[in-house]
């Protein structure tokens, strides 16, 4: 069987398992395996379109903190915040120490620390700090953080994927 997917952003997370699995405060359902070489499973974009997998949602509802900051009630430990689909630089921030394939870019020590084209994630007070690059309102551009651990996870036999863009996970991509 082949699964084609249609051009378009999904902010979801697609997994491709064997045995039924929890993670993050997810359930994700098995799935029988492809038999063999001439019997796999395809997960593919449909014929000259560009579907892409996003770990992020589109956020809205910002309010000002004061000066060029911008608050939001946040629970989530988001790694990346999108600007108009520019990346923003992580002030601070914690991250699963197992995790080996975090990214290390975070600059800062706290809110004190943001500055234009920053953000900043206060777990304990549960608020997302922005401050836009050009001082500017978040809810006059399109901010996307993310907010999704776990994009395309596949653990079967035989199976083949084509033409899939993954990106804006806020730990793993596949």
């Amino acid at each position: 069987d082949t699964l084609y997917v249609r051009e378009g952003a999904y902010r979801e997370s697609v997994a491709m398992i064997k045995e039924a699995w929890a993670f993050a405060g997810q359930q994700y359902p098995a799935m029988p395996s492809g038999t063999s070489e001439g019997k796999r499973i395809g997960l593919c974009a449909y014929e000259g379109e560009k579907p892409v997998i996003k770990g992020s949602d589109l956020v809205t509802g910002w309010k000002k903190h004061k000066d060029n900051t911008w608050v939001k009630d946040w629970t989530v430990n988001s790694q990346q915040v999108f600007c108009d689909g520019v990346l923003m630089q992580q002030i601070a921030g914690e991250i699963d120490p197992g995790n080996l394939w975090a990214w290390t870019g975070r600059k800062g020590n706290s809110l004190a620390d943001l500055e234009a084209g920053s953000f900043y994630v206060d777990l304990k007070d549960k608020k997302l700090y922005v401050w836009l690059k050009d001082g500017s309102d978040p809810n006059q551009h399109e901010m996307e953080v993310s907010v999704r651990p776990v994009l395309l996870w596949v653990r079967l036999d035989y199976v083949y994927l084509r033409g899939l863009t993954c990106t804006h996970s806020n730990m793993i991509a596949y």
